[in-house]
This record gives structure tokens, C-alpha cells and sequence, in this order.
């Protein structure tokens, strides 16, 4: 059986039963097609040509060349073939993307300005002597030991034997001090209208340099996106599909308003209340934690 056209959008399909079942479809957009054409020709003065059959497939035209309909399943693209597995979604891409005024630092560069450095193109793991010290050291500073337990630690003669460049937490800790960090920490006495035990103190970081920091970690490359995008389900551009921050509505309107080549970038704050108990007699913080809306969902 010869191809089959729809008589509104011109489509092509595989026999008359799927053109009825497609134009039955709400999103099709042509489920209306015979209203449509009734309503036009009772408004139209009659013609001589009226032998004329709106519905040959002569009429209709070339069908699109990118398109995608499923009908209970089955997929049908311009090329004359039936797929199981046709992907219809559309992006349209903000028409003005960001744009680079300069080359920026990363993290790597600043790691390689260090002060250290030099002494890193004999010895990747300076300051320490070698990957297992290294190792050794990761280790101690991600176990959440006391300062006095991993002087103990280190007192056991079985790790005097490994010969490690530290013998107490304390060197251990001016040695990873060493190492080139992110934003520094910074800290204010704040004044309260009564009086209380100890002074509030507020620890801080700078929110553009932890910003900064996020931008051009290496961890997250590849990972952010900086460009608006509307994603839509099918071609006919119907429904929407929300699914990164930088597909929602509210982030094409923001970058509408900036100027010309400027990057939108989307700052998550968050807080909780923590206690902490180690070491400070149970006091209890109120951490702020920045991110930026830009990173991937699954990094």
C-alpha cells in the first residue's frame, strides 16, 4: 500500500488508519484540521474550481524533512522509515551566547604559580617525599582524628619505620598548609544588643572567590552549562521539557536583561544548623553553603 499523507500538515505515513489516529492526537496540532476547513469554506464565496479535492495528496505538498510522530509506538521520520527508537525533542539555544573577553586563571595555573612549584618539577607530591607519604597524609587529614591521636599515630614504631617526613600532627599540618588552597578563611567579632558567654564569631570566605573557585575547578569541566536553552518534547515545540536550570523560563528571562555576551551564572545558597562537638564544648554553628545552579544535576 502506497504512503499515506496527512491532509493538514502534509506528513507522510504508512497507511490511512495512521493518519486518523494521528490527527486524533491533541498534540498533533492538526486534530483541529477539519473544523478549521469547514469553518474557511462556509466563509468563502463559492468557486468554479470546487472539483478540486482538498484531500488528494497532490495538494499537500513535500512532507517536513526532520519530524517525528509516534503513533501507538511506532515512529515515523521524513526519510520513509518506521522507528522504534526516533528521538523528537527540540532545543532551541538563547541566540546570543556568552562570550570570553579574556583568558581566565584555573585552578592548574595557580597550582603551578606557587611559591612551591619548582620544587614540584622533581617532586609531584611536594611536600611530601613521596605517593605513599602522600597517601599516608590524605589519609590522616580525611580521617576526622584528633590532633591528639594522630600524634599517637605516629608514635606507633611501626610507622617510625616508614621514615615519613612529619612525627606530629602538628608538622603534618604546616606541611598541607603548604599546598595552595581556595578562598582563604576570614573572621569578625559580632556585636550583640546583650551579653552573652563567649563573643559570636563570624567565620567567612569571600562569596565571589568560592564562586570563583567553583568556576574553574577542574572537577567540574565539561560539567556546567552557560548558555539558556528551551527543550521541547516534540518539533511542534507543544510542552516543554524542564530538566537543568538553564532550561527553565526564569533563566532566559535573567539573561534577556544582561548585556551583550554576559555569562548568567546561578548562585544556590543553603543553611542548617550544625553541632559541633569536637574540641569546642558542644557549641553549635549555622553553616551557609554557596553552589552554583549552572553545575549538571548528575556531577
Amino acid at each position: 500500500m502506497p504512503p499515506t499523507h496527512c491532509p493538514s500538515c502534509g506528513k507522510e505515513f504508512r497507511d490511512h488508519t495512521s493518519v486518523a489516529r494521528h490527527m486524533s492526537q491533541p498534540r498533533s496540532g492538526c486534530n483541529m484540521w477539519l473544523q478549521d476547513l469547514i469553518q474557511l469554506h462556509s466563509t468563502l464565496p463559492p468557486s468554479e474550481d470546487s472539483a478540486d479535492d482538498p484531500m488528494a495528496a497532490g495538494d499537500i505538498g513535500e512532507p517536513h524533512e526532520s519530524y517525528c510522530e509516534q503513533v501507538e509506538g511506532e515512529y515515523f521520520d521524513g526519510g520513509g522509515n518506521w522507528s522504534k527508537d526516533c528521538e523528537a525533542e527540540v532545543t532551541d539555544y538563547f541566540p546570543e551566547p556568552p562570550l570570553a573577553f579574556e583568558e581566565g586563571y584555573t585552578f592548574l595555573s595557580l597550582f603551578d604559580a606557587n611559591e612551591n612549584s619548582i620544587h614540584r618539577k622533581t617532586n609531584l607530591y611536594y611536600p611530601f617525599s613521596s605517593w605513599k607519604e602522600w597517601e599516608v597524609a590524605a589519609w590522616l587529614l580525611h580521617s576526622g582524628l584528633s590532633m591528639g591521636k594522630i600524634d599517637s599515630f605516629l608514635s606507633l614504631e611501626m610507622i617510625k619505620d616508614l621514615r615519613l617526613s612529619f612525627r606530629s600532627a602538628k608538622e603534618l599540618r604546616g606541611q598541607a598548609e603548604m599546598l595552595p588552597g581556595g578562598p582563604c578563611w576570614k573572621s569578625q567579632v559580632i556585636r550583640t544588643s546583650h551579653s552573652t558567654k563567649t563573643p559570636v564569631i563570624l567565620y567567612w570566605r569571600d562569596p565571589l572567590e568560592c564562586i570563583t573557585s567553583i568556576f574553574n575547578h577542574p572537577l567540574f569541566h565539561n560539567h556546567l552549562d552557560l548558555t539558556p536553552r528551551k527543550v521541547y518534547s516534540t518539533l511542534q515545540k507543544l510542552s516543554r521539557v524542564y530538566t537543568e536550570w538553564m532550561t527553565g523560563q526564569h533563566a532566559w528571562d535573567m539573561q534577556l536583561v544582561l548585556p551583550h555576551g554576559a555569562t548568567l551564572l546561578g548562585v544556590i545558597l543553603s543553611s542548617d544548623k550544625t553541632c559541633i562537638t569536637a574540641l569546642t564544648g558542644d557549641r553549635v554553628a549555622h553553616l551557609l553553603l554557596i553552589s552554583l545552579a549552572n553545575i549538571h544535576m548528575n556531577t
